[in-house]
């Protein structure tokens, strides 16, 4: 699957932006893990496009919740990039209950629609494929929290990385795929 759009720096810290390209290469939904290659172009300083390998773990229930646990994100962290995307944003019972912990007492039941929708899911880089670190301006210690529209395959991110400038913005389209893309339901739990 191929997705194509920009990526930029939090409008009220910065104007950067640049273009990006996402392949996810496998998907495993039994364990809730995919792969891919993203490659950033046209990056500010960087005189070729900076092609990353990353992981990805999907929020399932199942496999991994919507606490990261790892790479320095809190809960508090958590929470709060969660709720940036419009899907997580209100502040209701369905929402409440993805950023806590989905509730034993849903197991197995159908999705509430706020979830139904999306797929949420966290991708990690984990090197560079075609440069060195110190031969660029971009840094991989942080993380994206993204999610995916089931119907339309759109994908909004947002980059989390103790270290870096807040809230960089991820927008990916769906490329070569028609109009739409349509993913089956999840059960979760």
């Amino acid at each position: 699957m191929q997705f194509r759009h920009g990526r930029g720096l939090n409008p009220d810290v910065g104007k950067e932006q640049w273009d990006v390209e996402v392949a996810v290469h496998t998907v495993d939904m039994k364990s809730g893990r995919l792969t891919g290659i993203m490659r950033a172009i046209n990056v500010p300083n960087t005189p070729m496009p900076v092609v990353t390998f990353w992981e990805g773990e999907v929020v399932d229930f199942k496999n991994f919740t919507p606490l990261t646990g790892k790479w320095r994100a809190s809960a508090d962290n958590d929470k709060q990039h969660w709720r940036l995307f419009a899907s997580l944003a209100a502040a209701d019972s369905s929402a409440d209950a993805f950023l806590c912990k989905w509730p034993p007492l849903l197991c197995g039941r159908r999705m509430p629609r706020l979830l139904e929708d999306n797929i949420y899911m966290r991708w990690k880089e984990k090197s560079f494929v075609n440069t060195r670190p110190d031969r660029v301006e971009l840094t991989i210690e942080g993380f994206y929290y993204i999610c995916m529209n089931r119907m339309s395959g759109s994908i909004e991110g947002v980059y989390f990385d103790v270290k870096g400038q807040p809230f960089q913005l991820l927008s990916l389209r769906p490329e070569g795929c028609g109009k739409s893309l349509a993913f089956a339901s999840t059960k979760l739990c």
